[in-house]
């Protein structure tokens, strides 16, 4: 095979298991089930950033993530630890995060796994001088 078309087949497999993923979290994720229903009802008092896209829901045009031991982990995962261009720091993984996902406390979250990289805290740059004696 051809390797533009490789690449197309993986890419639509990966996309096909995420949104696998994030429906059977969406579905079991209480919060998010009682928002879908009140959007569908029409209730006023939902948040109107929330919207609904191929049964999903969106905040503010981006994925709203479900609470899910896994799903949360893995987006962190695949925006901060790539081969490519990984490890970037926290202000840069939360951007890329943040460009197509929402949840709750998600600086947090990612503040949180960016400081329990090992490998960010081994490669970390001292930005001080060397710490000597004090003169009088």
């Amino acid at each position: 095979m051809r390797p533009h078309v490789l690449q197309t087949c993986q890419g639509f497999r990966l996309q096909t298991t995420f949104h696998e993923t994030h429906m059977k979290a969406a579905d079991s994720d209480q919060t998010n089930l009682a928002t879908l229903k009140a959007l569908l009802k029409g209730d006023s008092k939902v948040n109107t950033n929330f919207s609904i896209e191929k049964n999903l829901l969106l905040y503010k045009n981006r994925w709203y993530i479900p609470k899910d031991k896994g799903l949360r982990p893995t987006i962190m995962e695949a925006e901060h630890d790539s081969k490519i261009d990984g490890h970037i720091g926290t202000y840069n993984t939360i951007g890329r995060v943040r460009a197509n996902s929402y949840w709750p406390k998600i600086d947090e979250n990612i503040t949180e796994y960016v400081r329990t990289c090992d490998i960010c805290q081994r490669n970390n740059v001292i930005w001080h001088k060397k710490y000597g004696l004090q003169n009088p």
